[in-house]
């Protein structure tokens, strides 16, 4: 199985609605690698009104993971939020230069098998987060 994701931010402002301020920059990046890879994605306005639905009811900040699952048959849209925060402390990084990441720098792939090399060779350098650059 493959696919692709996106996360983004979801801002509730005074008035408890919440949105997603650059969701169309995502959905665009989304559909560029679609199309690049040869993906097939739902349309953009079934992605919003999806993203819309789950975020509707938060009442906080928010991360929001939208990832689009592509195997045999329709993609399938799964949305996850997690919680917003600061970190406790300074992160201290490991930079990477881009094309150290394969199979691409510039798709967000669902297959984690390359970053999660890249966060072993954070833990490995004593580092909180590796950052491509």
């Amino acid at each position: 199985m493959t696919g692709l994701l996106e996360t983004m931010r979801v801002v509730t402002a005074a008035g408890g609605v919440p949105r997603v301020p650059l969701l169309e920059l995502h959905l665009a990046r989304m559909a560029d690698s679609a199309r690049a890879l040869g993906m097939s994605l739902p349309r953009p306005d079934e992605l919003r009104v999806r993203v819309a639905a789950f975020v509707e009811e938060l009442r906080h900040d928010a991360v929001l993971r939208l990832a689009v699952r592509i195997s045999s048959g329709e993609p399938s849209i799964e949305c996850r939020l997690r919680e917003l925060r600061a970190p406790d402390a300074i992160l201290r990084l490991l930079l990477v230069p881009s094309p150290a990441y394969a199979p691409s720098p510039i798709h967000k792939l669902l297959d984690r098998t390359h970053w999660n090399r890249l966060e072993e060779r954070a833990r490995a350098a004593a580092r909180d987060e590796t950052l491509l650059v």
